[in-house]
């Protein structure tokens, strides 16, 4: 395969050739790339191509002579493209693994305080209902006790209506000094006389 207009007519695809020591040798491409003269299908884009050229010449017998020369293309190598794609599809393996370990982790870690959450709200909710309980027993006991004092106490108000305290029956009813009354004179005499017997 001829290179060598490939290489004096584009100096920008020398960077896919080695470099020649002598000049009359062919060309060599670097290894990963390989040539064509006329488009391989499957393989892509090339990555450097040089379009078809004609070269006329003169035949005595038969006069001019023109050829086409095909273009030269250049394409990467398959082999060392797959093992390229292959090594760009483990490092893709590899960060979809750690994204979708730190997504685990996250969710690990969201699950957790969740977790978490729940047995805060389950306790405080239990807490909630064992105090609404002892408020009800507690409320239960004194309304018993209320109970129990509000019947005590009309059964004692029945009682106490019938008690009444009666002042003795020799007594007599004014009271005051009333039945102290002022003697006269002749009382007090009258009794004296009676004493002495005068």
């Amino acid at each position: 395969m001829n290179l060598n207009f490939l290489l004096n007519s584009s100096k920008s695809s020398s960077k896919y050739f080695e470099k020649r020591k002598n000049f009359s040798e062919p060309p060599k491409l670097k290894s990963g790339y390989i040539s064509s003269q006329t488009p391989l299908g499957g393989f892509g884009p090339a990555l450097s191509s040089t379009p078809a050229r004609k070269s006329t010449r003169y035949n005595p017998k038969i006069g001019n002579r023109s050829t086409t020369i095909p273009g030269l293309y250049i394409y990467e190598d398959p082999q060392i493209a797959l093992q390229n794609q292959q090594r760009a599809y483990s490092q893709q393996l590899q960060a979809t693994a750690s994204r979708s370990q730190a997504d685990i982790a996250k969710q690990l870690r969201i699950v957790q305080n969740e977790r978490s959450a729940v047995a805060k709200l389950s306790a405080d909710y239990s807490k909630m209902l064992k105090d609404e309980a002892d408020r009800r027993v507690k409320a239960q006991e004194e309304a018993k006790i209320a109970a129990a004092t509000t019947a005590a106490n009309q059964s004692r108000q029945g009682q106490t209506n019938n008690v009444q305290i009666q002042p003795a029956s020799q007594t007599p009813r004014t009271g005051g000094t009333k039945v102290f009354k002022k003697r006269g004179l002749s009382q007090f005499m009258s009794g004296i006389s009676g004493m002495v017997n005068i």
